[in-house]
């Protein structure tokens, strides 16, 4: 192995083309001898080599590995699924759906989609995953105070009122947008927050269009039905 490598390097030495170029980048004077020459110019890298590695640590930025930046993610395109939130209303829930389908959206509604065996909680959540929820705040209940009979209010569904603390955690309150078909008596934690009325003559068709293309949702204002 030791002959080869000898022979090896005899040959590189000897080879005049290659030892041409040794010479011009490597040292500036030689002399006759191309073994000499070359073992000169190999000593000199090396001390060069030796000389670099001992200046390393006063260059800490030198020692740290390249760490190539990530590509920026591309942005994740919103969810064309709006979920709706109903009660007992069916033409109010139709009236909506029909709406947010002429706006080339899909419009979710639980009861319409398959059961596949899950609960009911398991179901809503697994469709859930919506890029607008737009609840509607019907007056289905009556409730008051358990000794206060004589001050009963209208109020939505205890599902519906579930559900939409559900949305307003998951999407921000940005993302959910309740609808008011009459007066009612709306959840402590939510009372403050604008809602829009369904009873100003469509008008909330608009309004509801314009609260989901600032959410982000593709929604054309200029191709309202």
């Amino acid at each position: 192995m030791g002959q080869l490598h000898d022979r090896s390097l005899e040959d590189f030495i000897h080879r005049p083309t290659d030892w041409q170029r040794i010479r011009i980048v490597g040292i500036n004077t030689y002399s006759n001898d191309p073994t000499k020459d070359f073992l000169e110019w190999l000593d000199l890298r090396v001390r060069r080599l030796d000389s670099i590695l001992q200046r390393l640590p006063l260059f800490p930025s030198a020692l740290k590995p390249v760490q190539a930046k990530a590509a920026p993610a591309p942005a994740k395109q919103q969810s064309k699924d709006i979920f709706i939130v109903h009660g007992h209303d069916e033409a109010a829930k139709h009236e909506v759906a029909r709406f947010i389908d002429q706006l080339d959206l899909h419009p979710i509604i639980l009861h319409e989609k398959p059961d596949r065996g899950k609960t009911i909680i398991e179901k809503f959540e697994h469709h859930a995953d919506v890029g607008f929820a737009v609840v509607l705040l019907i007056p289905d209940d009556v409730g008051h105070p358990k000794d206060k009979p004589a001050e009963s209010k209208p109020r939505p569904r205890q599902n519906v009122v579930l559900e939409l603390g559900y949305f307003i955690g998951k999407l921000g309150r940005s993302s959910v947008c309740a609808l008011l078909k009459r007066a009612i008596e709306f959840p402590t934690d939510y009372a403050g927050v604008l809602y829009t009325p369904m009873y100003e003559a469509g008008l909330w068709k608009l309004k509801l269009a314009r609260e989901m293309k600032a959410a982000g949702i593709d929604v054309d204002l200029n191709e309202l039905p």
